[in-house]
């Protein structure tokens, strides 16, 4: 009977961490395709910088948004048929998704508290967000830290930003939404 027990525990041990390793392996796989689909974006985005005067910091608002805008407008009419999904695919909404659950958990931290937090630094008007819309930065407030810890880095150009709980990516000089992850925060 004890043979019988240690066998059995040892067959629930191995399926158990079998699974931790499919995940893991899951969990990889999404993040590289993740990172496959932004150097694409950026790769794509580096054609349309060259056309376009760069941007700079300066005092003049209206230079800026004239770059801006020069910068999103060939972006859009190059990629009109961008839509939801294309970077963040299903297999990595499902990675993000469990990333963003565990750093919240690790926090010690509600997922419902997590967004009130944010919601008090925004705007209360959330726009409808579209890819290849231009992003609204008052309907967000700064991502936090152990959020953007979670997930996998991004290119200097791009930024990860919650709206109601929605993750979106966006080409911060264009100020463009380049991809959407709808419910990134679940409120169980």
């Amino acid at each position: 009977m004890a043979r019988f027990l240690r066998g059995f525990v040892t067959a629930i041990l191995s399926v158990g961490f079998l699974g931790a390793a499919r995940d893991a392996s899951a969990q990889d796989k999404a993040t590289e395709q993740f990172i496959q689909g932004v150097n694409a974006y950026m790769e794509f985005r580096s054609d349309f910088t060259e056309m376009v005067p760069p941007l700079y910091a300066s005092s003049d608002r209206g230079a800026i948004k004239r770059t801006s805008d020069a910068l999103a407008g060939a972006l859009r009419a190059a990629r009109p048929e961008a839509k939801i999904g294309d970077i963040f695919a299903p297999d990595v909404v499902v990675a993000f998704r469990q990333r963003i659950d565990d750093a919240i958990r690790q926090q010690g931290r509600a997922a419902e508290d997590l967004l009130a937090a944010m919601a008090s630094e925004a705007s209360l008007f959330y726009p409808r967000l579209a890819v290849n819309a231009r992003f609204d930065w008052s309907c967000t407030a700064a991502t936090p830290g152990f959020l953007i810890a979670a997930l996998p880095p991004l290119p200097g150009e791009l930024q990860y930003r919650f709206v109601d709980g929605d993750l979106v990516l966006v080409d911060v000089p264009a100020r463009l939404i380049v991809d959407i992850m709808g419910l990134a925060i679940a409120i169980n």
